[in-house]
């Protein structure tokens, strides 16, 4: 557990020290998180953030504070995310930070949507967007972030609206090629959750238009187009959220060989995040389907069990609800299951 700064209790004057030292922690926690050392990211973070407190330096604490709520996010860390991503709020605000304050919005929406507060992640989304209108790369950024916070909130038809719209201002104005790959992604994988609803309820499917948002993925992806907006999302979590939504849409084609190759995919990139991050959950799910599509029902039984468990302890409040109805699903299913197992779940 991360004891408090405290200079993120206490808050800091800027005018009042000399400048933070030359050896640069904060770059180096900033490469470490591109380069997906989480670990080396958090502590390097932790280290840049007690440098630039003795030095009250305040926009370098919200920096260190702001990288730190990413690094705990991705580690399901969700409380003490919040904590710094709050603080890095009120650092960057009070330091005249604008660009600063507007990410760290985007991270308090997040976290937000991730302890299953759904008001208070779309107020922290709205904000960042109303804020951000000059500066198109952050105005793409919040629109995502209101797109995956009413996904998380259930409300599938505005998610995909604020993400259709981030992805058209960041293709048009942002000036990157990679900018549009984030709000894209986010759109299939609502799009596959959304998909997954309609089958969890019995309601017919129409995959096209998933397929057409993966098809746009996959050309970003083919010329290296993969980096996140803003550093909001790391590489190896979009890609972890790419192939989950490909194997989703194998699924509902019927393409059992396509299912295959992109459970894998999953357990890949799943490999290169940490432990204990909610995102754990998405290959535990797709192993589930894939054994069920398999009638393999020692697998689907253990794949439930891993599925509950890891998203219980994650802690992703919309990640869990979810999991729970896939596993009361996989019951269904081992209830007609030619094995004795299927009674022990």
């Amino acid at each position: 557990m991360l004891p408090p700064s405290s200079a993120l209790e206490h808050g800091a004057d800027s005018h009042s020290a000399p400048a933070a030292p030359d050896n640069d922690d904060l770059a180096a926690a900033h490469q470490a998180w591109a380069d997906g050392h989480w670990s080396d990211a958090r502590l390097r973070a932790q280290k840049a953030l007690a440098t630039a407190a003795a030095h009250h330096d305040q926009r370098r604490e919200a920096s260190a504070s702001l990288l730190l709520a990413r690094a705990l996010a991705l580690e399901s860390q969700f409380d003490w995310s919040r904590r710094f991503a709050q603080a890095a709020l009120q650092l960057s605000r009070e330091s005249g930070d604008e660009a600063g304050a507007l990410e760290a919005l985007l991270a308090v929406s997040r976290v937000e949507s991730a302890l299953g507060h759904d008001e208070e992640a779309l107020r922290a989304a709205a904000e960042a967007v109303s804020g951000s209108r000059h500066l198109p790369l952050l105005h793409a950024a919040a629109l995502d972030a209101v797109g995956v916070a009413s996904l998380w909130a259930g409300d599938h038809g505005t998610a995909r609206g604020a993400l259709d719209a981030a992805c058209e201002i960041a293709r048009k104005q942002a000036g990157t090629r990679d900018a549009s790959f984030q709000p894209l992604v986010d759109a299939a994988f609502a799009e596959a959750l959304r998909g997954v609803d309609q089958r969890l309820q019995g309601r017919p499917v129409d995959a096209s238009e998933l397929e057409s948002l993966l098809a746009r993925a996959r050309q970003l992806k083919a010329i290296g187009a993969t980096a996140g907006l803003v550093q909001s999302v790391p590489r190896a979590a979009l890609l972890l959220l790419l192939a989950f939504a490909e194997f989703q849409g194998a699924h509902l084609a019927g393409d059992a060989a396509g299912d295959d190759g992109h459970y894998l995919a999953c357990l890949a990139c799943a490999s290169r995040l940490p432990a204990g991050s909610w995102m754990q959950s998405l290959a535990w799910w797709a192993r589930l389907e894939r054994a069920m599509v398999g009638r393999n029902p020692e697998e689907v039984l253990e794949s439930a069990q891993a599925l509950s468990h890891v998203s219980a302890m994650a802690a992703h409040e919309p990640m869990k609800r979810l999991a729970e109805r896939v596993c009361a699903h996989a019951h269904e299913w081992l209830r007609d299951a030619p094995s004795f197992s299927a009674t022990w779940f």
